[in-house]
């Protein structure tokens, strides 16, 4: 009887463990959601659901769009034309396997969900109405999540916000009368997110427009600002960069400074990156 007694000891012992283990340290514990189909929420109402979730491939931000996944996508976006009160924030999920960081994105799951935003900027809704998130997912069955939330709402969600198509850098800084690029960390890491973006999306077309502080006759910078976007250009191209890159010049004509002391005209002297 004792003997029974310390092997029964003995197996709540080892379910604790086992429990303890798998679920305290390795974290096995935390599922996904259990709905199985694609929702558009608003708090605890459903306003689209039984659509198919997107279909990433490991390591890849580009979708595998169904037929589905366009109608999801048409819908959502017209909801937000019809409410122009609310907008959308987007969670995108990346496993642990894709931990990593990507440029301005801190992961995956953020480089995703800021693709699919493009997909409903195409279709007429205002980029600044659609915010990121992230966590982290054991699969990527789900890789989603779309919720609404009411424009005057204080959310957290709002400084994940990145103008990923229309960046301007003045810390790609250029010396006074030079076009040699010597871009800034916070660059570089753009640089690395839109070469990744770029080669999933050969068709898109990179437009690179250099600026000036305001020393110096519209000609003079005029070209001076054409040959910084043409060293930023050269830039990608080393990177490997195979799509179409576009150059342009706005020179001094649209500074984003006073240019009236040494600090403000170094933020003139830019580059600004649109992707079409």
């Amino acid at each position: 009887m004792r003997n029974f007694f310390g092997i029964f000891l003995f197996c709540l012992w080892a379910i604790f463990a086992r429990y303890h283990y798998v679920c305290k340290i390795k974290n096995h514990c935390n599922h996904e959601p259990e709905n199985t189909t694609l929702n558009l929420l608003y708090e605890e109402e459903v306003l689209l659901k039984n659509y198919e979730h997107f279909d990433f491939k490991i390591n890849s931000i580009k979708p595998n769009l169904s037929d589905n996944n366009q109608l999801f996508l048409d819908r959502v976006a017209q909801w937000l034309i019809d409410h122009p009160n609310q907008n959308l924030n987007i969670t995108g999920i990346f496993t642990a396997d894709e931990a990593g960081g990507r440029g301005i994105y801190e992961n995956l799951g953020l480089a995703r969900a800021a693709v699919v935003r493009d997909l409903i900027v195409r279709r007429g809704v205002e980029e600044e109405r659609i915010t990121l998130d992230f966590r982290q997912g054991i699969t990527l069955a789900k890789p989603l999540w779309f919720a609404i939330y009411d424009e005057e709402r204080t959310t957290d969600t709002g400084k994940l916000l990145y103008s990923f198509y229309d960046m301007t850098y003045s810390d790609a800084n250029f010396e006074y009368n030079s076009a040699r690029f010597e871009p800034g960390e916070e660059f570089k890491r753009y640089a690395d997110s839109l070469g990744i973006y770029l080669g999933q999306f050969p068709d898109k077309t990179l437009m690179i427009i250099g600026h000036t502080d305001s020393i110096g006759g519209d000609v003079y910078n005029d070209d001076l600002g054409f040959q910084r976007a043409i060293s930023a250009k050269a830039y990608f191209e080393n990177m490997g960069v195979k799509n179409e890159i576009l150059t342009e010049t706005r020179g001094r004509k649209e500074p984003i400074s006073k240019n009236n002391d040494k600090a403000s005209r170094k933020k003139n002297r830019r580059v600004n990156f649109v992707i079409d």
